[in-house]
């Protein structure tokens, strides 16, 4: 009598390790190699559905410029933001060292 697990046993032993390499998907391939769960969200712990394999690198290359793109308008905003910048104080601070005295 055979069990799953020992067909798959014995399956994964018939096998060259080549078409076992070509079985694993890249998701699988990312944590074993690089210890990257990208099935599990980072924030909450969830589960993570993967919708889309994106290979081609020209689409790649304007999904990159387009998160750039969109980073810089954030920053640009975010500058506008900031209060002017400006210099010290020139009076001199409560704790200047070449004042002996504190009551003259």
């Amino acid at each position: 009598m055979f069990t799953l697990a020992g067909m798959a046993v014995q399956l994964r032993r018939n096998t060259h390790p080549a078409e076992r390499h070509r079985a694993m998907t890249w998701m699988q391939r990312l944590k074993r190699v690089f210890n990257i769960d990208i099935e599990v969200c980072e924030h909450c712990g969830g589960q993570v559905k993967v919708i889309a394999s994106i290979e081609d690198p020209k689409v790649i290359e304007l999904i990159l410029n387009y998160l750039r793109q969109k980073a810089a308008k954030v920053d640009a905003a975010k500058q506008h933001e900031l209060p002017p910048e400006r210099a010290p104080p020139l009076t001199p601070s409560l704790f200047d060292p070449s004042q002996t005295c504190l009551f003259n």
